[in-house]
């Protein structure tokens, strides 16, 4: 595989990776509360999820999410999803003791660790399959898959390297920075996440029934 087509992947998953949305959101909730480890976990495990779904795509097997009733259901219950982190995020905020979470505190207030959060969050997005196999469609056009499972290895390999540079620059600067943070600080990151987990479930609610009512 060319060289340029490798620089193509990572420069693409590094703009996934980076892509305002609810991942990243809470990945600056945990790295602000608790520092690097959980921040780059909860972004291990959406990369999980997003290699499961391209994985499936470029196997041709996403094709069956173009069904508006499955990517429907799929969205609504990404949506709940996300309204129940606002929810969290914005109790955290109002109950919070103004130090950082702990883990057991995390676990009692999530009910998963960092890593299967990132993985639900990636998994919950209906849009997951449909980005992958855009992407596959390029691939097959600039012949790609034509190098048969190589190829495609190969592809989502540079894709996951490019994710995991922003995955690791965000992470610890987010851990670098949590020393400076503040009480205050807290419960400000937990607010404007809770809103931004409201904002992306309420669209993504709202996308989910109009492609419903489309179909």
């Amino acid at each position: 595989m060319a060289d340029s087509v490798l620089l193509v992947a990572a420069g693409l998953g590094l703009a996934y990776g980076s892509a305002p949305g609810a991942v990243n959101a809470e990945t600056i909730r945990r790295g602000v509360s608790r520092g690097f480890r959980p921040a780059f976990l909860v972004q291990v495990g959406s990369l999980l999820g997003d290699v499961g779904w391209a994985v499936l795509a470029l196997a041709g097997l996403a094709v069956l999410l173009r069904d508006t009733t499955l990517r429907a259901t799929l969205g609504v219950g990404g949506a709940l999803l996300l309204l129940w982190f606002a929810w969290s995020a914005l109790r955290g905020a109002a109950t919070a003791s103004g130090e950082p979470e702990t883990d057991d505190q995390a676990a009692r207030v999530r009910g998963l660790g960092s890593l299967g959060t990132g993985v639900l969050l990636s998994v919950a997005n209906p849009f997951g399959p449909v980005f992958w196999l855009g992407v596959g469609g390029g691939l097959a056009a600039n012949g790609v898959l034509d190098q048969g499972l190589g190829g495609s290895v190969a592809f989502i390999g540079a894709f996951t390297v490019g994710v995991l540079v922003w995955a690791l620059g965000v992470s610890s600067l987010l851990g670098f920075a949590r020393r400076w943070a503040t009480p205050r600080l807290f419960r400000v990151v937990d607010v404007a996440c809770g809103l931004a987990f409201g904002w992306f479930g309420i669209r993504l609610l709202i996308d989910s029934v109009a492609i419903l009512r489309g179909g």
